[in-house]
């Protein structure tokens, strides 16, 4: 049998076990598994959707446009008409109603009845003061001011709040959501709380304790209260866990649902609800098209319920349209109504009757309009539907007929005096021509809106999160809970021992198959483990809907591989000292150190790395190399190269190699480093920084001729990697397209006048994190690749603002330059001239616009210039 000393091997991992388990009864692993669950979300096949589902964002083309922010209530109200006249069969509205809305003024009461009203007050004020002058001349002083009139202002402005709570008063299945708080609510009055939890919250037989205590709701003033019909709490996506929902909340000693949970039960057919361990059973739900049934929906052990997103972004699912058609559309109605009062001032209704019939017939849709939202004296939405019907197809017959050639053909008897016949008739067919492009842009907009919401399930709310802290809005939540209820596709999870059992299950496993194995097979095999925990949980997860505690499994087997490995790496220091001797010969230090600390990753035949190339060269070096003698060439470059040096290797770079002024290093091997690119750009702007400290030095002390001006190239690229020569000499060093591009853009700054120069694979991974200017799309070297090219200017943080403007203008300069805008490209290009004086790329681009500008390039040409570096 194995040494004894072998059984800590398995001592630990079930040690380790057990730890972790206690652990999970702390809730300390929710934070990683929720992680875990929406990585697997992502994975899992899309969930069915619900086709009844649409959702109308606030998106930001309706915040641009509305002309108001936040929207008028009136805008609301206005859509619930416009959606109940379309038979949309249920409304969620995700809106805030706890604070009074503003008043709209009257405009057309105000120009109207103001000059009256305050002529009227004036003469009744000025008659009054003279009055009590007259009396105070004789010394007495009664009170009458009493009978001064007020101004009364209560009719000029529209009570949004009004319009709004009749539209939820008459749009029967409209949902308006409460909001979660900290504390009570002392606004609202309990007898209203009492009155409006009365008939929104839910009737239900609990065999559990609900998990879900509200202590405080936001509710809606009192004026929406008795209106409101339809209720449920409403909370956003949380960007840690924004699958998990309380279906049901317990407000005092009332069962207030989910608003999502809501919509379900109404679509539903209001089955009975049974709160269950871990369930709610809802007896006799009809669900749409199907026969009832009991339908169990299952709750995670907290007794939450996860909803089953769709993998992509909600924005790309389901149905969605810009709340701001439903505006357009009312303004558009409003123009065509505009149009019709223009043509009456000019008296067409004398020669074509019917237009007066359709403004008669829009002023008694307005009256049935305000009766509907007026609760003292509201009509019949019947009635007010089949008169918008009756009107719009009224128009349709009077633009589509032959109302215009009436109106011609007899305008000579309301001919205006100061209008010739040709004026008027190019008036009217600009009233005609303008009117039916009108009611065209209406007709597609009301179809395809009616077409859409006919018996569909309406979702209105904001596109984004108001709260940071939120991955999904309220009503993205809403629609995807109802979805997820609507199509049975439930998620859940497993019990915490299920997973403590798995683990143990699986790391005794392992720990039994590696106790004699070295290090390296052991790590392998702890990984392949590790691969079968994951997928194994995510074909589970796929196949069942079901999560278990993966986090805590993952943990424990991480923690567990990690000391079997080192425990196994404690016995093989004596052959890490043969090794060192062994290899000591022929490989860097830094090389031999990282093979001592891991030496499975690193593979001296030759590998393939996804790494960061970077070579430096020194501007005109022949000409400072001429003046200089080689003794003191040496001296200077010795010292300009360990500077560079130092700053690569500070950023744990690897220098490959020396050639006269040039290094060539790389910045990934054989250290793995995560942030390769942005180390490479970093050093690149630190050995810039550096050069002008060393040029000062150098100047002062006669070292150099000239200053000493580094040109940079930096590509991130798969390269090989590791060791090549021959047996008498080897090195540790890169080969390939990628290192060989690198070196390419060092010289091709020698073309732009640039000093360092990256490609768009250093700039996607690291190089955003920089100041960088985009520059040409070039080949090189007839190559049929074709590069984008940047350059890198400095650290965000650091770069000064006449900088970053004048890289702005350059780039708006390049766009016009690549839309073959000459003239703009160039104006825009000497404008960079005024923030960053003389520089060089600038200066390129003004001559290509210039040569452009007389010689213009072939139609054919594609934008990319063939660069030849040999």
């Amino acid at each position: 049998m194995p040494g004894k000393k072998n059984l800590i091997l398995l001592f630990v991992p079930v040690l380790i076990c057990g730890i972790l388990a206690l652990l999970s009864l702390f809730d300390l692993t929710k934070f990683p598994d929720n992680m875990i669950f929406n990585a697997f979300s992502l994975i899992k096949p899309a969930v069915s959707e619900e086709n009844s589902i649409l959702i109308f964002d606030i998106d930001e083309n309706t915040r641009q446009k509305a002309g108001s922010r936040p929207l008028n209530r009136s805008v609301f109200a206005d859509a619930l008409l416009m959606l109940k006249e379309w038979d949309a069969q249920y409304v969620m509205l995700d809106l805030d109603l706890s604070e009074p809305g503003r008043l709209d003024l009257k405009t057309e009461i105000i120009e109207q009845n103001i000059p009256d009203i305050f002529f009227k007050d004036y003469i009744s004020v000025r008659t009054k003061i003279n009055e009590q002058m007259a009396y105070l001349k004789d010394r007495y002083l009664p009170l009458v001011y009493r009978n001064i009139n007020n101004l009364k202002l209560k009719d000029l402005a529209n009570n949004n709040d009004d319009i709004l709570s009749e539209a939820i008063h008459l749009f029967d299945q409209c949902y308006v959501p409460l909001s979660p708080l900290p504390q009570e609510d002392a606004v609202i009055s309990v007898k209203a709380k009492q009155e409006f939890l009365g008939k929104t919250g839910l009737q239900i037989d609990a065999k559990e304790k609900l998990s879900r205590a509200l202590i405080g709701l936001k509710f809606p003033t009192e004026l929406f209260l008795p209106k409101i019909k339809k209720s449920g709490f409403l909370t956003g996506g949380n960007t840690v866990n924004y699958h998990e929902i309380d279906l049901i909340g317990k407000y005092k000693d009332t069962a207030v649902p989910h608003i999502a949970f809501a919509l379900a039960l109404d679509i539903l057919e209001n089955p009975e609800v049974m709160v269950l361990p871990q369930a709610i059973v809802l007896r006799n739900a009809v669900l749409p098209g199907k026969k009832p049934k009991d339908l169990l929906i299952p709750l995670t052990e907290n007794g939450s319920f996860l909803i089953n997103w769709p993998p992509e972004n909600i924005g790309e699912r389901f149905r969605h349209r810009s709340f701001y058609d439903f505006i357009e559309l009312k303004s558009l109605e409003s123009n065509l109504v505009h149009n019709l009062q223009i043509m009456e001032k000019f008296n067409f209704s004398f020669l074509y009757p019917e237009s007066r019939t359709l403004l008669s017939l829009y002023a008694e849709i307005e009256r049935l309009h305000e009766d509907l939202l007026d609760s003292s004296r509201q009509s019949s939405f019947a009635v007010y539907k089949g008169k918008r019907t009756l009107f719009f197809q009224s128009m349709d017959r009077f633009l589509k007929g032959d109302a215009q050639k009436i109106i011609l053909d007899n305008s000579r008897s309301i001919l205006p005096a100061n209008e010739t016949p040709a004026t008027f008739k190019t008036t009217v067919q600009e009233l005609f021509k303008t009117e039916g492009e009108l009611y065209q842009k209406w007709a597609q907009t009301h179809s395809s809106l009616e077409e859409m919401a006919s018996g569909s399930l309406c979702f209105i709310g904001p596109d984004k999160p108001l709260n940071t802290d939120n991955q999904y809005t309220g009503t993205q939540v809403s629609a995807a809970g109802v979805n997820t209820i609507l199509s049975e596709e439930f998620l859940d999870d497993c019990p915490w021992w299920f997973a403590a059992i798995a683990s143990l299950i699986i790391i005794l496993s392992m720990a039994l198959m590696t106790r004699v194995l070295n290090p390296l097979p052991s790590f392998f095999i702890g990984l392949f483990f590790l691969c079968i925990v994951i997928a194994g949980g995510l074909s589970f997860f796929i196949a069942t809907g079901i999560y278990f505690g993966l986090a805590n499994t993952i943990a424990a087997h991480l923690l567990s591989l990690a000391f079997i490995i080192i425990y196994k790496l404690q016995k093989k220091s004596r052959e890490k000292t043969i090794l060192r001797k062994s290899f000591d010969s022929y490989v860097s230090e830094e090389v031999m150190d990282e093979l001592l600390r891991n030496s499975e990753k690193i593979s001296f035949s030759g590998d393939k790395k996804y790494i960061t190339a970077m070579y430096t060269e020194i501007k005109a070096f022949s000409y400072i190399q001429e003046r200089l003698d080689p003794k003191d060439l040496v001296t200077l470059l010795n010292q300009y190269l360990s500077e560079l040096s130092s700053t690569i290797l500070n950023l744990k770079g690897t220098i490959d190699q020396y050639d006269r002024d040039a290094i060539a290093c790389f910045f990934g091997a054989p250290n793995d480093l995560e942030d390769h690119s942005y180390r490479a750009c970093q050093a690149a702007i630190l050995i810039k920084k550096m050069e002008q400290k060393l040029n000062k030095h150098f100047i002062n002390r006669n070292l150099s001729p000239a200053p000493l001006f580094t040109r940079i190239g930096i590509n991130t690229a798969d390269m090989a990697v590791g060791n090549f020569g021959s047996n008498f000499k080897m090195n540790y060093t890169l080969a390939g397209f990628g290192s060989d591009l690198a070196r390419k853009l060092k010289k091709l700054n020698r073309q732009y006048g640039s000093w360092i120069l990256i490609s768009e694979h250093t700039y996607n991974e690291g190089g955003r994190e920089f100041s960088v200017r985009r520059l040409d799309k070039v080949r090189l070297d007839n190559s049929k690749r074709i590069l984008q090219l940047y350059e890198l200017i400095d650290d965000k943080s650091t770069t000064e603002p006449y900088v970053k403007e004048g890289i702005e203008i350059f780039h708006r300069a390049l766009r016009e330059f690549e839309k073959q805008e000459w003239r703009n490209a160039l104006n825009l290009f000497k404008k960079v001239y005024t923030r960053i004086p003389r520089d060089n790329p600038t200066g390129i681009y003004i001559k290509r616009c210039r040569d452009f500008l007389k010689h213009p390039p072939k139609v054919s040409w594609d934008g990319v210039f063939n660069l030849n570096l040999k």
